[in-house]
């Protein structure tokens, strides 16, 4: 098997494991944002504590140098990102929150030129361009928010800016991850289990400044299996197999590969829910669909 199909069946698997979540979050809208973020970093961290210290604990071992900035580094990648599109999607409908945080391919695409000296194809370029209108066509995979804001209403700067630090995050954590798989800084396995660990501690430091911990013992016993859920399959394994396909294919091309999310969600809600899917979906199944053709064409023409 060729590292170019590694990668990308790594990260839509990824990709398709973050879509599931349309089929469970209806049952954790009422907990606090921060509660759910928290949770869910816990859980990864825990996880790869777990995994990693029974089977190969010297990944989990880094030089006291380096603990600095894979701090700030957990922060601006598994912080922002769980922290961020949460706490966007309690303010702001699920579409904009798509849409902004589906930026962060066109991001990472245009950065990787600079910082990785990943040099995109034309048609990867426009495939960037053509997912963002893909994603921006499906505004109405969901209605309204968790505050009942929809898409055409204003737009709760709060809401916007955490939706930005997600798409932050997630363009962070591409650049950062495919710079150290090709320059072998330390392993894949090592950062990204350090960023999860260091971003729980940013998550539950912002919780405590602000909402505090007193909802935690409201939460149900449902309720924990599904954050039990959100947390070791669609973070630890989602979050995980995206880091680790970033070993074989360029951030632009996990990046875009990344938005199979939104066509997995659209079947999975139409499949589990019976949510009949709009035309808006459909259409935009279809253009994401053949963006991410195209680029996987142009990642192959890159690369050669």
């Amino acid at each position: 098997m060729s590292d170019q199909i590694r990668g990308s069946l790594l990260v839509l698997f990824g990709a398709f494991l973050w879509g599931t979540l349309v089929v469970v979050t209806s049952g954790v809208t009422w907990i606090q944002p921060a509660t759910v973020a928290v949770v869910r970093a816990g859980l990864a961290a825990l996880g790869c504590v777990l995994w990693l210290g029974t089977r190969t604990p010297r990944l989990l071992r880094v030089a006291p140098r380096d603990f600095l900035w894979l701090f700030f580094y957990g922060g601006a990648t598994a912080g922002f990102m769980y922290a961020g599109f949460t706490i966007a999607l309690s303010r702001l409908s699920v579409a904009t929150s798509e849409v902004i945080f589906y930026t962060f391919p066109l991001f990472t695409t245009i950065l990787g030129v600079f910082i990785l000296r990943e040099r995109p194809s034309g048609m990867q370029v426009f495939s960037c361009l053509l997912l963002l209108s893909g994603v921006a066509s499906m505004t109405a995979l969901t209605g309204k928010g968790n505050a009942g804001v929809s898409f055409h209403a204003s737009f709760p700067l709060e809401g916007v800016l955490a939706a930005v630090l997600s798409m932050l995050g997630m363009t962070i954590q591409s650049l950062v991850a495919r710079k150290n798989a090709r320059k072998n800084w330390m392993p894949t396995e090592t950062l990204f289990s350090w960023a999860q660990i260091f971003g729980f501690v940013w998550i539950a430091l912002y919780k405590s400044l602000t909402t505090g911990w007193s909802d935690v013992p409201d939460v149900t016993p449902a309720s924990w299996l599904i954050l039990a859920y959100m947390g070791l399959v669609c973070t630890l394994l989602a979050y995980g197999a995206y880091n680790l396909g970033l070993r074989y294919i360029s951030a632009a091309t996990a990046s875009m590969l990344a938005s199979f999310e939104m066509v997995t969600a659209v079947v999975l809600a139409a499949l589990a829910l019976g949510a009949v899917p709009t035309a808006g979906e459909v259409i935009g199944s279809v253009v994401i669909l053949i963006a991410l053709v195209l680029g996987t064409c142009g990642a192959e023409r890159a690369t050669a």
